[in-house]
């Protein structure tokens, strides 16, 4: 068993493993003059704007908060690593780079999960803005097919999201009950021969953190399943305007941290 399917099996199966300025040249100023001079004749209004222009402020990159964090919860996991004094055990680096590999792909899977779910949403609503190029039989039976669609992209999004936030919980969440962080590890594959007393050495190896939001990269999640339902679909859509951005934070980390 692969260790993403050993994760999803433990989240489908919880009971089974008991868990949770610049300057201007001469041209270049005789060019704008000119360029003022043409727009004037286009209309009235239009000089004044032109001869401000460049005493606007430079526009900043408007980051949504729950991306800003994303971006954080990555570079932390990113550097992640063990206690100065256990940073040469060639064994518990091996893992914890796995760990650290494994939390990565599953951010970035979540990401691949949210493009599919909002893709699989806009497709449904081009069907119900488009009914009237349907049959009426014909139109039931595509919008059918394509809430299933989201249905089913809106499903895998919520289990791998909290695959992942399991997996930040387990290996890097300083907040994380020692108890619990000790049955977690003791069912890993790669803790199969430690003894118990080994398995406690190992997990004091690491300098666990602190995050600044309970979910991680999530404010929360409602335990009540149609709000769960609900919130993810709205954190969804603010995450899917910076996909791009995020996807090149990832493969960054994966790549200067050498877990690709």
């Amino acid at each position: 068993m692969s260790d993403i399917d050993f994760y999803r099996n433990v989240y489908k199966n919880p009971d089974e493993y008991k868990i949770a300025g610049y300057d201007t040249n001469r041209q270049e100023i005789e060019e704008e003059k000119e360029y003022d001079r043409l727009q004037e004749k286009k209309s009235s209004g239009l000089d004044k704007k032109n001869k401000v222009k460049n005493n606007k402020p430079e526009k900043k990159e408007i980051i949504s908060p729950s991306v800003a964090n994303y971006e954080k919860v990555v570079k932390t996991i990113a550097d992640f690593e063990l206690k100065p004094a256990f940073r040469k055990n060639i064994v518990e680096v091996e893992i914890l780079n796995h760990r650290k590999k494994i939390t990565l792909d599953f951010l970035k899977r979540v990401l691949l999960d949210v493009s599919r779910y909002t893709k699989a949403i806009h497709t449904l609503y081009q069907v119900q803005e488009n009914k009237e190029h349907f049959e009426g039989q014909e139109f039931r039976d595509e919008k059918k097919i394509r809430d299933g669609e989201r249905k089913v992209a809106h499903d895998r999004l919520i289990n791998d999201l909290k695959i992942t936030l399991r997996l930040i919980n387990t290996n890097f969440n300083k907040n994380f009950p020692e108890a619990n962080r000790f049955q977690e590890e003791r069912k890993m594959v790669d803790r199969k021969d430690y003894s118990d007393e080994e398995l406690k050495q190992a997990i004091a190896m690491r300098s666990y953190v602190t995050f600044d939001k309970a979910g991680f990269i999530v404010d929360y999640l409602p335990k009540d399943s149609l709000a769960e339902r609900e919130y993810i679909k709205g954190w969804s859509f603010e995450i899917y305007n910076e996909l791009s951005k995020l996807d090149e934070d990832l493969e960054k980390a994966l790549n200067e941290k050498d877990l690709s």
